[in-house]
């Protein structure tokens, strides 16, 4: 029995040691949130939603792995590319943007998403959103036969909004909270790429809502809402 854990535990580690040599392909699916607004009581606007592409995101991998005790084996850190990250492995743009879009027509009567700032005069207000970084962590933890995997992600992001005139009213940058990440004990390796996956959508989601919200309670976006300069 000793020798067949010891020879799993072998075989799972050297999984993992591989692993933290390549770069797998993260599969997120973010969902967007359902918020109680009827018809009726959204922000009477139509919003230019930009999400640039390309996306001038930094994207930070962090792999770690561990000992029952807490005492890491080995680790390793490395920063992707914009290109590698963000397009290849890791599609942070494009799910962003779609889950963005779908939240932020709950709360105004007008969304149209964009890939650029439009032109001044053609929305009534220009909302841009940018993830300045994303971190990736992944921890493994070792005890015997079986292992767990551990992942989280936390995103930096920065929000702009315009007057239909592209004058800027309101900016704020912020990170997101770490939201205790996904977790799996499994035979051996945990399935981290789609754990690291669920981790982001689960993020993205979120900030999506909570960047709407927060968009929509600006006092300068209200006056605008009501016809008036924002100025």
């Amino acid at each position: 029995m000793g020798r067949t854990t010891s020879s799993t535990f072998g075989l799972t580690l050297a999984a993992l040691l591989g692993a933290c040599q390549s770069l797998p392909t993260y599969p997120i699916n973010a969902r967007p949130r359902k918020l109680a607004i009827g018809e009726g009581d959204k922000v009477p606007l139509e919003v230019a939603l930009v999400i640039s592409e390309p996306m001038a995101c930094r994207l930070f991998l962090d792999r770690r792995i561990a000992r029952p005790s807490g005492e890491t084996f080995r680790s390793s850190s490395r920063e992707l590319s914009g290109a590698e990250g963000t397009d290849q492995y890791y599609p942070l743009r494009r799910e962003f943007a779609r889950v963005a879009e779908a939240t932020f027509r709950q709360v105004f009567t007008g969304v149209v998403l964009l890939k650029q700032l439009p032109p001044p005069g053609r929305h009534g207000a220009v909302v841009q959103i940018d993830l300045l970084e994303a971190r990736i962590m992944e921890v493994a933890v070792f005890g015997g036969k079986r292992g767990r995997t551990h992942a989280d992600v936390v995103l930096t992001w920065r929000l702009e909004v315009l007057d239909g005139a592209n004058v800027r009213i309101a900016e704020e940058r912020g990170q997101t909270e770490p939201r205790g990440g996904v977790s799996a004990a499994e035979e051996g390796l945990g399935p981290a790429a789609e754990m690291v996956g669920e981790a982001t959508a689960e993020q993205l989601s979120e900030l999506a809502k909570v960047l709407a919200l927060k968009t929509a309670g600006l006092p300068a976006v209200r006056v605008l809402a009501a016809g008036g300069r924002s100025r």
